[in-house]
């Protein structure tokens, strides 16, 4: 049986996101989506399904990886550009960084702002960052030491 899929405003409204998030994950991987041709890509009903999942992980708080999605979209979309763009992906989990410390370089980069520790994991998560060890108060993630947040956090 063909799994359902959608567009982007679709998928977008069933996971209660703004179109320009679905964009943004698909960009960076996160969201995978199924080729149609003609350069054309619609995007399953799993992956609906496990961001609607995300927008719940542990909805329990402020450590909550769902806490992500109280921000606006504005703070949502710097926040997960600065992810996005300021951490390199590895094979590994790097334990000399945790969540906790990664969202206070955040919070003292040029455009940063206050975050929870949730809505970092969060914005990491749907940057197509991973982590080992989600059922832990402070992540730790894939990232590498080369990545510009880190070489910037060291000088």
């Amino acid at each position: 049986m063909k799994q359902a899929s959608y567009t982007k405003t679709e998928a977008a409204r069933l996971i209660g996101v703004t179109r320009q998030t679905v964009h943004m994950w698909i960009k960076s991987g996160a969201i995978k989506t199924v080729d149609i041709g003609e350069g054309w890509g619609r995007i399953p009903q799993s992956e609906i399904d496990r961001h609607k999942g995300l927008k719940n992980i542990n909805n329990e708080g402020l450590n909550s990886a769902g806490d992500y999605f109280n921000l606006t979209d504005e703070k949502r979309n710097v926040l997960w550009d600065w992810c996005y763009f300021n951490f390199y992906k590895r094979k590994t989990v790097n334990k000399r960084y945790t969540s906790y410390g990664l969202k206070h370089i955040f919070e003292r980069s040029k455009n940063g702002f206050y975050i929870t520790n949730g809505q970092f994991k969060g914005a990491m998560l749907a940057s197509g960052q991973m982590t080992r060890n989600e059922l832990d108060l402070n992540w730790c993630f894939c990232i590498s030491e080369k990545s510009p947040a880190l070489k910037w956090w060291d000088q």
